[in-house]
């Protein structure tokens, strides 16, 4: 579906002005979201090689709310080499609340010894503002002694890629031995989730005692029947690599759309009444901008952004713009949403408004598109 002609803009033009307006503009305003690092931590500590290390941290939002957040997660070794980053995107904090997060990462079966950092970002939404970096979160080891287990799973692949209710679909891997001793007691698991990322009864499928020489790789295979009912869109398949006991995870790979079930059902969805509070600002506070999103159609939508647009209603021209990302609605729900634009003390006098677009994961459907639903002024 192509962008409302109304909006005279194209998408690219769109983003270049608002990362060029955000990055000249000045630090927002203490209404704004402000973030810290109440706790972190790192277990086990030391680590071996080829051993799943879990990171903990517990965020704290001590400003107002914050949406479309990027959480960033990043590991250096003692040459401030970076050797892992994971990023969650689309993360909303409301005000005074704190979120715990955890990640997990493997170190390789060469992964040398030595002391390890874990670093802490905290952006706005696309990356257009950092509000927190802490270089120092946590910091652990990682000790290489002893014989080490270690896996690696291959490319997850699916056939057919697409199945009705009721048919058959075959999820395959491969998974290698990548350490350097044998290994006995394997489990190896599949794990399904929905277009929604739900688990589901008959999710997971798992086969024990599995052996490998080193460098070994042997192919997996599992048959998964698709229910009459299920969820219709594409399917999550995960291969994770397992000790006897369940109590280590050596290898966790992921295909987040292996398959689709059925013809999936595009969601249709409408903008209800905007608002903006208060009607007029002053520079040097914020203004905050209510909106109503209802899925209109029989079926739910997942990965949605919400995009709320702050414009000069002399010229159209994008000031600012905020998004609420990986919005999951049922069919029919109403949901609430509210995007907080703290008003820099240099902003320019006069009168705004707001445009809302309702997209999917990565901007390339536009479903809905809210042109002029609200207006304020700022003194």
């Amino acid at each position: 579906m192509s962008h409302p002609a109304s909006c005279h803009r194209t998408w690219f033009g769109l983003i270049l002005v608002a990362v060029l307006v955000l990055a000249a503009s000045p630090v927002r305003a203490q209404s704004g979201p402000s973030f810290s690092v109440v706790s972190a931590s790192v277990d086990p500590n030391p680590v071996s090689p080829g051993v799943n290390t879990t990171i903990a941290a517990a965020i704290k939002n001590s400003g107002s709310l914050g949406s479309g957040i990027v959480v960033d997660m990043e590991i250096y070794d003692s040459s401030n080499a970076r050797v892992n980053q994971q990023v969650l995107g689309g993360q909303t904090f409301a005000s005074g609340e704190t979120k715990t997060y955890q990640w997990s990462w493997i170190p390789p079966a060469n992964q040398p010894s030595g002391t390890y950092t874990v670093k802490i970002g905290i952006f706005a939404a696309h990356w257009t503002e950092l509000y927190l970096w802490d270089g120092n979160a946590a910091t652990f080891t990682v000790q290489a002694n002893g014989p080490v287990v270690a896996f690696g799973v291959g490319t997850i692949t699916a056939s057919p890629t697409a199945i009705p209710s009721g048919g058959t679909v075959s999820i395959t891997a491969p998974v290698t031995n990548t350490g350097g001793n044998p290994a006995s007691g394997i489990i190896v698991l599949l794990q399904l989730t929905d277009p929604f990322g739900n688990g589901f009864e008959g999710n997971e499928q798992a086969v024990g005692g599995q052996s490998f020489d080193p460098g070994q790789t042997r192919m997996y295979a599992f048959q998964w029947q698709a229910p009459p009912g299920a969820a219709q869109g594409a399917y999550t398949a995960s291969i994770g690599v397992f000790s006897s006991d369940w109590s280590q995870l050596y290898a966790w790979g992921t295909n987040s759309s292996a398959f689709t079930v059925g013809t999936a059902q595009q969601p249709t969805f409408t903008i209800g009444a905007t608002s903006a509070s208060p009607t007029t600002v002053a520079r040097g506070q914020s203004v905050t901008i209510a909106t109503q999103v209802t899925d209109t159609s029989s079926v739910p939508a997942s990965s949605i952004v919400v995009q709320c647009e702050l414009n000069n209603a002399a010229d159209s021209q994008n000031i600012m713009w905020q998004a609420a990302r990986d919005l999951t609605f049922s069919a029919g729900q109403t949901r609430a949403l509210a995007f907080v634009f703290p008003i820099p003390s240099d902003f320019p006098p006069g009168n705004y408004t707001i445009d809302i677009g309702v997209f999917n994961s990565d901007w390339s459907t536009v479903y809905a598109w809210g042109y002029l639903v609200a207006t304020f002024t700022v003194q």
